[in-house]
């Protein structure tokens, strides 16, 4: 996944207002925002816009990317989830503000855009 990662990136970035969940099970921390990724060639920066908070992500640990529909407290919601090469999630991102941009932006990377 590591050639195709930066246009990814760069589309997942149109998402608007989302929650970003990191860690493995157990633990987590979650990032209210919209998304900003710096890539470099040993890592990605992953940031919320207006916040100086960042999180560096070592771009191998990305292997699958996935649009999924999950239950939370308040429903069903749209999430992209990045998994490991175990499949299991190493980032997700929880759309919960504008599904329609979810949508528009799942479409397009699904076609290959």
């Amino acid at each position: 996944m590591s050639s195709a990662l930066e246009p990814v990136l760069r589309k997942l970035e149109e998402l608007g207002k989302v929650i970003v969940a990191l860690g493995p099970e157990g633990v987590s921390a979650n990032l209210v925002g919209e998304l900003s990724f710096t890539v470099k060639p040993d890592e990605i920066l992953l940031g919320i816009k207006g916040c100086g908070c960042h999180v560096h992500i070592n771009p191998e640990s990305f292997q699958t990317l996935h649009f999924k529909q999950e239950n939370s407290d308040y429903g069903e919601e749209p999430v992209v989830e990045f998994a490991d090469s175990s499949d299991r999630p190493v980032l997700r991102i929880w759309c919960p503000y504008e599904p329609e941009k979810y949508l528009a932006v799942r479409n397009s990377l699904q076609r290959g855009g």
